[in-house]
């Protein structure tokens, strides 16, 4: 059990974009948040995982280790052509190092902290896919896929997409979205899209009212074509497009 202050951050799903971080950062000190949770997902994709990394070592925070994280580790033949490999390759041991240390769950008082649900690192809490792609879960099918947990309130990442879900029984659900990455498609086991609607940097605010917390979703503007541009050097024209707009669409 680890205390929280009265008013804190939460990060996740950065994917190596260290413009999209320093931005987040410079906001939060902006606002006197000293107090950071990360939820994973830190380094994997086409952009730039060494400074993001570097950036990251000098923030003091409460890690989670999402499933991008955990497949830099793995050890299974890719690609060698994919972002996978080219990730892998580039890792330093204090790196790799650094990515383990990641917790799969935390809880903090009244809240679990999870990177997609309490029990998978690669599953959405709030969507469950379906051959017609990502569908939010109902109340009673939330509530029933919750039941284990006993906290109040449950802050999650993975969908890249922020949104605080009220449960009838008072319990919430928040997803503090994506710093570094606003949009994106996959294909298993569905073929399916989640997005954010702009290419703003999030991340949430929780502070304490009473006897309960509340949060705050924040889009920050960055230089998102910056990260476009490095994208799409690195032969990426996929995540280029999800960058830009933060807008995905599976065709």
């Amino acid at each position: 059990m680890t205390s929280l202050p009265q008013r804190f951050a939460v990060v996740a799903d950065i994917h190596g974009n260290r413009w999209a971080l320093e931005a987040v950062l410079a906001d939060m000190r902006k606002r006197s948040i000293e107090t950071i949770v990360d939820l994973g997902d830190d380094l994997y994709g086409p952009l730039n995982l060494h400074e993001t990394a570097n950036l990251l070592a000098d923030v003091p925070a409460i890690r989670i280790q999402g499933n991008c994280d955990r497949i830099l580790l793995e050890a299974n033949a890719v690609d060698s052509g994919s972002t996978i490999a080219r990730n892998r390759a580039s890792l330093t041991s204090d790196m790799r190092q650094w990515l383990a240390s990641g917790q799969k769950t935390v809880i903090c008082e009244d809240i679990l902290f999870c990177h997609g649900t309490p029990w998978k690192d690669d599953e959405y809490l709030l969507w469950k896919l379906t051959a017609q792609g990502a569908v939010m879960r109902t109340q009673d099918e939330l509530e029933n896929l919750l039941n284990p947990v006993n906290q109040s309130t449950i802050v999650c990442a993975h969908s890249h997409t922020p949104i605080t879900f009220h449960l009838v029984g008072g319990r919430n659900v928040v997803n503090v979205g994506s710093v570094g990455l606003p949009a994106y498609t996959d294909e298993l086991p569905y073929p399916h899209a989640m997005q954010a609607g702009s290419p703003h940097a999030r991340y949430a605010i929780f502070a304490r009212h009473k006897d309960a917390w509340e949060a705050e979703h924040i889009a920050v503007s960055y230089d998102w074509e910056s990260a476009a541009c490095c994208a799409e050097k690195n032969g990426r024209q996929d995540w280029a497009r999800w960058l830009r707009r933060g807008i995905a669409s599976w065709s």
